[in-house]
């Protein structure tokens, strides 16, 4: 049983946090050859044929060519043996080659390591990646396509052929090869086979594999015989805390022109990013259903210059109940009560609507978590 950790371990766990942080927010072309033997050799523990491949440069690009594939199959009677894409295969990666070797490699450490260094480890490598990878990238991709992909698609193609894709009934493609943003995952078990903590078994030789195609690509879509294979994006933006934040464009952006518009890790509209503070529409913008993204346009137009719109009620220092009722056109005969909040973690406001019978700070506070009376957090001595 491992107990302590050497120096070259303890020194390994920054070092390696770092590397694997490169590798997730690498932009650097792909690498065919790694790619495709990679695959070749996955699809071969799985007793499939070798697949073919189809390169991508987006994720979006994946999902328009993956819904149109089987059309074009039928339009030009083109056959579609070793290019089945029905049957799609993750399910059986992610049962028969994720799952089985996380639980193996999962018994080893519990086996072999002290519970009190594998927490560590797990705090300072999975987690940090994870919080500036795949949560910060990772998932806005995913959502980002999921709720835009028919408005992308008919902004490109509508001119030419909408009738036709209306007819194609396009359906959002999920995968679980994720490539370079699965490093978070693979650097954390990686961590164990590279500083000398656990054997090198048949276990870390496949996931030699996956720590190659991290390296090697972006996402992945896996299919009978096929593989739709994603460019790394060709671009981004990170803040100070390595959170993916553009004031001026894209924050990450495929070379296809895809991408997604970030402020400070958060999601948020084109028009956010790219219209000047001055020129914002402050109504529109506080009655946007979510909270980080009016967060970050109070941040962007400025606390103290929204205020001007309002009348304090009541305020604290870190709340304040305003009347906004002179900034909404048909509002203005009407109590509108806002409740300005400073985020304690951040240090930003940001502020969002309560009831109209809310007229102090406590029953702001109330109404917005669901209680009749205001009842502050309980504080553990």
């Amino acid at each position: 049983m491992i107990t302590k950790l050497t120096p070259k371990q303890e020194k390994g766990i920054t070092e390696w946090q770092q590397h694997c942080l490169k590798i997730g927010r690498d932009t650097s072309p792909i690498n065919k050859k790694v790619v495709e033997l990679s695959w070749k050799k996955f699809y071969k523990i799985l007793n499939k044929k070798e697949p073919l491949f189809w390169y991508c440069q987006s994720p979006l690009q994946a999902q328009i060519i993956i819904n149109i594939f089987p059309e074009i199959v039928k339009l030009f009677k083109i056959s579609d043996k070793g290019a089945n894409i029905e049957a799609n295969i993750r399910a059986n990666i992610e049962a028969n080659i994720r799952d089985n070797i996380w639980a193996n490699i999962w018994d080893n450490i519990e086996a072999n390591i002290e519970d009190n260094i594998w927490a560590n480890i797990e705090d300072n490598i999975r987690a940090n990646i994870g919080d500036n990878i795949w949560a910060n990238i990772r998932d806005n991709i995913w959502d980002n396509i999921e709720d835009n992909i028919w408005g992308n698609i008919e902004a490109n193609i509508r001119d030419n052929i909408e009738d036709n894709i209306k007819k194609l009934n396009f359906q959002y493609i999920r995968t679980y090869s994720w490539c370079q943003h699965d490093i978070n995952w693979i650097a954390y078990y990686k961590y164990f086979d590279k500083y000398g903590l656990l054997p090198h078994d048949k276990n870390f030789e496949i996931f030699d594999i996956w720590y190659d195609l991290s390296c090697s690509c972006g996402w992945c879509y896996t299919f009978e015989n096929i593989v739709f294979v994603c460019e790394k994006p060709c671009k981004l933006i990170l803040n100070n805390n390595g959170r993916l934040h553009n004031e001026r464009g894209m924050a990450l952006e495929y070379s296809d022109g895809y991408g997604l518009y970030m402020l400070n890790g958060v999601s948020v509209p084109k028009d956010l990013v790219e219209i000047p503070a001055e020129k914002l529409d402050p109504e529109k913008w506080l009655k946007n259903d979510n909270a980080q993204v009016r967060a970050e346009f109070v941040r962007k137009y400025g606390v103290e210059r929204l205020k001007t719109y309002g009348e304090s009620i009541q305020k604290t220092d870190d709340y304040e109940l305003m009347d906004m009722r002179r900034l909404f056109v048909n509002r203005q005969e009407r109590y509108t009560p806002y409740l300005f909040m400073r985020n304690p973690s951040v240090g930003i406001f940001h502020c969002e609507g309560v009831s109209d019978k809310s007229k102090s700070i406590e029953s702001a506070l109330a109404w917005r978590n669901g209680l009749k009376v205001y009842q502050p957090p309980v504080r553990l001595s």
